[in-house]
């Protein structure tokens, strides 16, 4: 095939905090590729981490494609933890090492912009993320955004499964120690942990320690005491619900006051177990009777692809889009 009839790729990267996926397409929608890699928050993975596994996910990606990252014409990078101008101008210079085309055009903004792009497929609303931490965020159609949450486990992340399980894993301690009546989420932390009493279950915890996606993988134990009728379990969820909840009301009271909103529900947490989905929708709902929930169009990935492409003037059609999203390995 002559250079000339090569054409343009796009790529989407959505580096999250436990993985990274990267997604590539051709603008005629006959050449694809799925690239996938550890976490990227640089918070936790530190930038020059969080850029190699960013790059490890294109370059697979590419590969996939058939493809070299030279090729691609256009780039974007959803990535969790990257909220300030700096952050955004360190991620740009760290794409600008990938091999990649000196006329690349290369973007990059928070991961919730993405899930938000991706969830709607491009509609203005509100998406609401709930993984291993938490975030809300929204565009209206006049193209204002706002951000509710996000911002990282020490300041807030409430809601999410590293939330839930961490108050899960508290509530455990004071059943076994005696501060609050028995409860089975005692049960179902230490037998998950293989532990019999609250000290070893305090040293597995603590040495070497859990790390922060491993802490969230256990919030499906608090959903499941809830959902068995654990007073302590139900509490945690309640709350959890209602935090997620607030978050969506500051963004619906900024950009918008009085009217219907669409809602998006996207993240691990929702995706393995409906038994937080229905809690949080109730939650939303009393604080914003006006809200309107859908289901997730398109992957976080898929909208980062749909704004790399729009950098680049071009719109995929939203069936290909979909059809792409459908592909993806979980």
């Amino acid at each position: 095939m002559n250079r000339n009839d090569i054409p343009p790729f796009y790529c989407g990267v959505d580096a999250g905090g436990t993985s990274s996926r990267a997604v590539i397409l051709s603008t005629n929608g006959k050449n694809f590729g799925w690239g996938y890699a550890a976490g990227a928050n640089p918070t936790h993975a530190g930038w020059n981490q969080a850029g190699t596994n960013m790059f490890e996910a294109v370059r697979m990606a590419s590969a996939d494609a058939g493809i070299n990252t030279n090729q691609i014409r256009s780039l974007f990078l959803g990535m969790a933890g990257v909220v300030t101008d700096e952050d955004r101008a360190h991620a740009l210079r760290l794409a600008r090492s990938w091999n990649l085309s000196p006329s690349c055009l290369c973007g990059v903004d928070h991961d919730i912009r993405i899930a938000l792009e991706g969830g709607l497929a491009g509609r203005p609303g509100i998406a609401v993320i709930a993984g291993t931490g938490s975030s809300c965020y929204g565009r209206n159609a006049e193209g204002k955004s706002w951000q509710a949450g996000g911002w990282d486990r020490l300041l807030d992340d409430l809601g999410s499964g590293y939330d839930l399980a961490q108050k899960g894993m508290a509530a455990a301690c004071q059943s076994a120690d005696g501060r609050i009546a028995p409860s089975l989420l005692q049960n179902l932390f230490f037998s998950t942990l293989d532990v019999t009493n609250v000290a070893d279950f305090s040293s597995k915890v603590h040495r070497p320690g859990l790390a922060r996606h491993e802490v969230a993988a256990l919030a499906t134990l608090v959903l499941k005491a809830a959902h068995q009728g654990d007073a302590a379990a139900i509490a945690i969820v309640t709350t959890g619900a209602d935090e997620l909840a607030r978050m969506v009301e500051a963004v619906a009271h900024r950009l918008f006051p009085q009217q219907p909103c669409d809602v998006v529900l996207i993240g691990g947490l929702f995706e393995k177990s409906a038994r937080y989905r229905v809690p949080v929708e109730s939650a939303i709902h009393s604080r914003i009777p006006q809200a309107i929930f859908h289901t997730t169009q398109l992957r976080p990935a898929i909208g980062a692809l749909s704004i790399a492409a729009a950098q680049a003037q071009h719109t995929f059609q939203l069936e290909s889009l979909r059809r792409l999203s459908e592909q993806t390995q979980e």
